[in-house]
């Protein structure tokens, strides 16, 4: 398998770049790939990190999984893209720095459009579309704390058999809570163009915030984990599926907290796991100088906190705060319910919810 530079071999781990463009000032803009070529035929998974530059724990899992892996002990071919938007990661930023948009609403991109449709354009047709599943995994950053998986099972114009797939890897992936709906003003995501291109494909958030202090190791080897999971899911590795515990819970993300145009410091009572009644106050914004309340943060309908916070107090306006929700179809369901032909059992649980 040939991408950009990196040639693979069979047993073997193969390092290149694909290189996309240039910026203004004619610095070359490339895309690190890894290839890990098992001594089998069989599928290919890629597996991406860093879409959004701050979002580290995706680069830090990649690592993890790959400081681990034995290429003789892989069927077919894994492509690790640890860090999808160079740029963006240099500078720590959501977007691309040189063109201020969000690779994650570009689509598939275009060859000839500005840098970041050239970055997706190279990484959709090189890597994504040449692959037979793929893992973007996303993260919180500084201050914010993300822990679910998401699998868009209700994207118009997909073959059902990709989202069947889609929803088994995000259960085989092994966290907790599964977001199979996202809130309206998430659309638009290059997820949904995969898609429907006929790859299956699942978007993983994990860990974050303050508590990467605490529990950052676990996050880490969660993350990886999770990519062998998925690799054992689709056939490419031996072993058992791991997972955070022996049951799931698909959720619909319904509505979202977010800041208004002033900013300030946050207080909130609303932990994880909670039911919020739509009208109640969700939390209030106070003035750093004065101690004067801001903002009351309302509630918009009767939903759940789910596994999405911004746990640090100080808030940007227009800052996005939580995503709310509520229990989608089945619901909770037990993990051997969905996986039914690959050996499962509960690994060590990270506890997302209060005890």
């Amino acid at each position: 398998m040939k991408i950009g530079t990196a040639e693979s071999k069979k047993g073997e781990i193969t390092y290149g770049v694909i290189t996309v463009g240039y910026t203004m000032g004619r610095f070359p803009i490339e895309i690190p790939i890894v290839i890990v070529e098992g001594v089998e035929d069989g599928p290919t998974l890629a597996v991406s990190g860093a879409v959004h530059g701050g979002e580290l724990l995706g680069p830090m899992g990649i690592h993890e999984f790959l400081h681990h892996i034995d290429p003789q002990e892989v069927k077919g071919r894994i492509v690790l893209v640890p860090v999808a938007n160079p740029g963006s990661f240099e500078f720590g930023m959501r977007s691309t720095p040189w063109d201020e948009v969000n690779l994650n609403r570009v689509g598939l991109g275009k060859a000839d459009g500005g840098i970041t449709e050239q970055i997706a354009y190279h990484f959709a047709n090189e890597v994504v579309l040449q692959a037979d599943a793929l893992v973007d995994i996303h993260s919180g950053t500084a201050d914010g704390f993300v822990f679910y998986t998401i699998y868009r099972a209700e994207t118009e114009g997909v073959d059902p058999q990709v989202l069947e797939m889609s929803k088994k890897m995000a259960v085989a992936y092994g966290l907790q809570e599964i977001m199979g709906a996202t809130p309206t003003r998430w659309a638009g995501g290059y997820m949904m163009d995969i898609l429907r291109s006929g790859v299956p494909a699942i978007t993983v958030e994990i860990g974050g915030g303050g508590d990467y202090f605490i529990n950052g190791k676990q996050q880490i080897e969660m993350c990886a984990q999770g990519i062998k999971n998925v690799a054992i899911l689709m056939g490419m590795m031996e072993g058992e599926i791991i997972t955070e515990l022996d049951e799931v819970t698909f959720w619909r993300g319904e509505a979202e907290i977010i800041a208004g145009s002033k900013g300030g410091l946050l207080r909130t009572d609303v932990q994880i796991g909670d039911f919020c009644p739509g009208g109640g106050v969700w939390g209030v914004l106070y003035n750093p100088y004065t101690g004067e309340e801001v903002e009351r943060l309302i509630t918009p309908i009767d939903c759940y906190q789910l596994a999405s916070l911004h746990p640090w107090p100080s808030v940007r306006p227009g800052s996005a705060l939580s995503v709310l929700g509520n229990k989608m179809g089945d619901g909770t369901v037990k993990v051997k319910s969905v996986l039914t032909d690959v050996p499962v059992r509960t690994g060590k649980a990270y506890k997302t919810r209060r005890d």
